[in-house]
This record gives C-alpha cells, structure tokens and sequence, in this order.
C-alpha cells in the first residue's frame, strides 16, 4: 500500500513540476528516479482526456444549439478521431527523433546521452484540456503547449547537458526537417482517407 502512494505520489509530482519547475524535474529524470515506461504511462493517461473532452465539447454544443438552425452542421463525433490520433502520431513522431537524438549526442561524446524529450513534450500531451474550447482556441492552446515543451526541451539541453547553443541549434533544425516530413506523409493520409 505504502509502494502504491509513493508511486502515485512521484506520478503527481512529475505533472505538477513540468510545468513549475522543469529543471528540477529533468534532475530528478537523470537521477534514474523516474522509469521510462511511467513516463509513457503519464502520457497515455492524458492522451485519452483529448476525445473525452472533444465530445463533451460537442454534446454541450449540441444542447446549446438544440434550437438553432446550427443544429445541421453539428455531430456528436465530429473530430474525436483527430483528437484521438493527434498524439500517438506525436509521441510516433517523439519516439523517432529520439533515436535520432541519441545518436546524435553519442557522436559528439557527449558522456551523458538519455534522452528527455519524452519528459519535456508534457505540455503537450496536457493540451488535451484544450479540446473543451472553441475551434480557433483549442488550436491556439496546443500550439501554445507545443511552444512551452520546445522551450522545456531547450532548457533541458542548455543547462542539464551543458550542449553549445550551435549543437542545439543543430539539433532542432533536424527536429523540424523530422517534424515536416512527418507532418507531410499524415496530412497526405489523412486527405487521402477523407477523400475517398
């Protein structure tokens, strides 16, 4: 019961230093403190918020607009699968540029070469809060979301690993040549599926 508590307890206490203190939090990473597959659990756990809340958001938007000549162009299960997909594909998407991201640091020996970016990208597996609001806000919130863990991603890599602001540099110009290409083969997918 006690190993249960302080489990739950390390759980709680990553969601809420991400956001207050990330630095710590990376410290606290590196110290092997923290298991990789709890981190994916977090993860998971926060994931299945985003269609939840998207269809909340859409059955309050159904009631509201019950009497409204809206009523036509709204359905119950309008964008839950995107809600749904968005973040595997992201955490797909996280998994592959760390692999990168090692192989990068091992080839400028850098002595410590785990990775957090999984710890970092928090914010955004929490924007799934953001499918409770309208559709131009929700899209500003996870773009916000996205912008915080990038930063959290930056901090960690400029104080924690004490990498020079050109390898960084570096490192993230391949993390968007990555996250374009990426963004390129689902939208072609994606158009295709709804298309046809």
């Amino acid at each position: 019961m006690e190993k249960e508590f302080s489990e739950i307890h390390t759980k709680t206490k990553i969601l809420q230093e991400i956001f207050s203190i990330p630095l710590d939090l990376f410290d606290f990473f590196l110290s092997n403190s923290i298991k990789k597959i709890e981190i994916i659990f977090l993860h998971l756990i926060l994931w299945i918020h985003a269609p939840i809340c998207k269809l909340l958001l859409n059955y309050l938007t159904l009631f509201y607009f019950q009497s409204s000549e809206l009523e036509s162009n709204i359905k119950l299960t309008d964008g839950l699968i995107f809600s749904f997909l968005i973040y595997p594909l992201g955490f797909s998407f996280l998994y592959i540029f760390e692999k990168y991201e090692i192989v990068f640091l091992e080839n400028i020996d850098h002595p410590n070469n785990i990775s957090v970016i999984f710890l970092a990208f928090f914010p955004f597996s929490a924007s799934c809060i953001f499918w409770l609001l309208p559709k131009p806000l929700n899209f500003f919130g996870i773009c916000f979301s996205i912008f915080v863990s990038l930063n959290n991603y930056y901090q960690a890599l400029l104080n924690l690993k004490n990498l020079e602001k050109t390898k960084i540099l570096k490192l993230f110009i391949i993390f968007f040549i990555i996250f374009f290409f990426f963004s390129f083969i689902f939208l072609t997918i994606f158009s295709y599926i709804r298309n046809s």
